[in-house]
């Protein structure tokens, strides 16, 4: 029997059914290891198809070379993507501790660092403040935030403020303020903020102050933390070598995958330990091996670049012939 891409060819409807019947073979072996990962029936073992899903970093079956993926795994939802996890970086083991009355206009929030590009998607504030909204402004002294770097702001609900519309900001330090709206800032704040709170995406480097209580000169720290996201780029996923029972000729990649934008997907896969690949191969089709051998690595390619422009994936199913 001819496959599309070699041997004695077949006509194109030929090639499609092969090629439907193969997917429909993936996606049902993908299943039952659903259905095993959730313990409601046994996965049974395929000599022809290479599968996993991500339950976790490495996959419900331990294929995921962790070492060598640049892809990021949002452990919330079991896929592996290219830009699109969050991180959150907390101000902890503050306590608020003092009340400022009288309509003050107070400057409370934090002083932030970026250390590089990244989207803004929502802010916590500390369980105790009575802010009703947050802004955020460029950062250009010591204790007086200056210059709105535009309208962003955001309201909260309960203790989180979600920004409507993605806030992109370059690297630099910026000041995220609570306010109570018309010009009067949140009536509680921390004294004593244990600062700098550091980590890879966004540092908490410093509260604000505008004046002193009680002759003192206070700093308040009412943002608990700042959730953010890296820009879209293009990252790989990539298998551990998987040993094959047998010598194939042909195979076929499937993936349930999530594209937005332009975002896009391709695979790289060799069966020489790497010494070669194939690349920019499609999904869903079969194709011919032009270095064979037992010794699989995939690659899944997710592209997509700056905001909105993204490709995830959920699992993955390899099939030969």
């Amino acid at each position: 029997m001819g496959f599309s891409g070699g041997g004695g060819g077949t006509s194109p409807q030929q090639s499609a059914l092969l090629n439907n019947s193969s997917q429909i073979m993936i996606q049902n072996a993908i299943n039952i290891l659903k259905n095993n990962k959730n313990d409601s029936i046994s996965d049974p073992t395929y000599k022809n198809i290479i599968k996993d899903l991500f339950s976790d970093s490495d996959g419900y079956n331990n294929t995921i070379d962790t070492g060598n993926t640049t892809a990021i795994f949002n452990s919330t939802s079991k896929v592996y993507d290219n830009g699109l996890a969050s991180s959150s970086n907390a101000s902890t083991g503050n306590t608020l501790t003092e009340s400022i009355g009288g309509g003050q206009d107070w400057m409370k929030g934090a002083k932030v660092t970026l250390a590089s590009e990244k989207i803004i998607i929502s802010v916590t504030k500390s369980a105790s403040s009575n802010a009703t909204n947050v802004q955020v402004y460029n950062d250009e002294s010591s204790n007086h935030p200056t210059g709105s770097i535009g309208n962003y702001s955001a309201t909260y609900v309960g203790n989180v403020a979600t920004f409507s519309s993605p806030i992109t900001l370059p690297a630099g330090t910026y000041a995220f303020l609570n306010s109570n709206g018309g010009g009067i800032w949140a009536g509680f704040g921390d004294t004593t903020p244990t600062l700098p709170v550091n980590d890879a995406d966004l540092s908490f480097v410093d509260g604000y102050w505008d004046s002193t209580a009680g002759g003192v000169v206070d700093k308040f720290l009412e943002i608990a933390s700042i959730e953010v996201q890296g820009l879209s780029s293009d990252k790989i996923l990539q298998t551990n070598m998987q040993t094959l029972s047998f010598t194939p000729s042909y195979f076929m990649i499937y993936c349930d995958k999530t594209l937005a934008g332009s975002g896009s997907l391709d695979c790289d896969i060799s069966f020489n330990n790497g010494s070669n690949y194939q690349t920019a191969v499609a999904l869903n089709t079969i194709t011919s091996i032009t270095n064979q051998g037992t010794q699989m690595i995939l690659k899944i390619n997710l592209k997509g670049t700056g905001l909105s422009n993204t490709a995830s994936v959920s699992d993955y199913g390899v099939i030969f012939f």
